[in-house]
């Protein structure tokens, strides 16, 4: 992801995300680009868990 990609994981923060979510509601996208962008972290971290 290119907003997280100069962050290691282990400094990923709550912070960053919510920097990310709230650059992608800024009204230029449509609903179900910024659905799919609002997806991609969740999925993203959940497979690290894994």
């Amino acid at each position: 992801m290119p907003h997280f990609g100069r962050i290691r994981l282990r400094d990923l923060r709550l912070s960053h995300v919510d920097k990310l979510l709230g650059e992608v509601n800024d009204g230029k996208r449509k609903t179900a680009t910024a659905r799919r962008i609002h997806a991609t972290p969740g999925s993203a971290l959940t497979t690290v868990v894994k």
